[in-house]
């Protein structure tokens, strides 16, 4: 590493070639590029790497669901990483090279908006499963033209489906039909509400499959 003085090369930071200019405190410095690639092969490296894949695969699958579930965050986040910022515990536990998802904990959405309340019914002979809101009366976090969402995991193949079950008002049934690809044996729910101009939502819930 060397430094620039500035009467020599004035203060600025860029690559020419194999050399890199860099400012660090205050100061300009430079140094050469490495000339062989990092290459992370330890097994503990390679493990860490698969976990990593397996969550950024997870991201891939729920990003149509937190797009719509996470409508207030800091502007510097997008909603999958806020997705993985309010799950950071749900990946903790680690196996062999695979992450180890508590897909039941998962939070789909947050928000100031009070959740919605949510039953889920599976008929396994005719995969189907019906989702069905409670009608809810009008709070000071809870509005009428609310919509609530259900959302289906099928944790064994990785398939996520995002579905507008009802109004908040009104309440509602609607009846998914699963195709012959999805594990219904594996299938997590969760439900949410979303305020009618996509502004607000509410924290998701699991709701148990019966």
């Amino acid at each position: 590493m060397g430094k620039i003085y500035p009467d020599l090369a004035g203060a600025f930071a860029r690559s020419v070639g194999n050399v890199v200019y860099y400012l660090k405190a205050g100061e300009n410095l430079v140094r050469s590029k490495s000339k062989k690639p990092y290459k992370s092969n330890t097994p503990a490296q390679q493990e860490q790497k698969g976990k990593f894949g397996d969550l950024n695969r997870l991201g891939s699958i729920v990003v149509d669901v937190v797009n719509v579930g996470f409508p207030q965050r800091p502007l510097k986040l997008s909603a999958v990483n806020m997705f993985f910022k309010v799950n950071k515990d749900c990946f903790k536990h680690t196996e062999g090279e695979q992450a180890v998802i508590d897909y039941e904990r998962l939070v789909y959405s947050n928000g100031s908006l009070f959740p919605p309340q949510v039953k889920a019914t599976l008929d396994a002979t005719d995969r189907v499963i019906e989702l069905s809101g409670t009608a809810m009366p009008e709070l000071s976090r809870c509005r009428p033209d609310d919509i609530v969402y259900g959302v289906l995991m099928d944790t064994t193949n990785g398939f996520c489906q995002l579905v507008e079950i009802c109004k908040r008002e009104d309440g509602g049934t609607m009846s998914v039909k699963f195709p012959e690809f999805w594990d219904t044996d594996s299938t997590v729910v969760h439900a949410f509400a979303v305020s009618c101009d996509g502004k607000k939502a509410s924290k998701s819930v699991h709701v148990a499959v019966s």
